[in-house]
């Protein structure tokens, strides 16, 4: 693989949002979820851990399925690509009104 620059962040290349659990949605139960994670060399995402929750607990469980499936371009330091660490987002569950 080869860095845009030689020094550079992770960039997202494939994401894939969670699906709102048909049950919190039912109950018109909207939260959010923080999920801290690694991302690898080849941008594979790693070691997801929730920071923070609110609403359903089945929040959680979409959050990881679809971050799991999140690729990325790496992050380069000198050229080479290593592991970017300590990377955070938060997912939102919000309905339409």
């Amino acid at each position: 693989m080869t860095p845009w620059d030689d020094n550079q962040e992770p960039d997202p290349i494939y994401r894939v949002n969670p699906v709102y659990p048909r049950d919190a949605a039912i109950a018109r139960r909207e939260g959010y979820v923080v999920i801290e994670f690694d991302i690898d060399e080849q941008g594979f995402v790693h070691s997801p851990d929730v920071l923070e929750y609110q609403g359903s607990k089945k929040f959680i469980r979409s959050t990881l399925d679809a971050l799991e499936q999140w690729r990325y371009a790496p992050k380069f330091t000198d050229g080479e690509p290593v592991v970017a660490q300590n990377m955070k987002v938060q997912m939102d569950f919000k309905l339409s009104r």
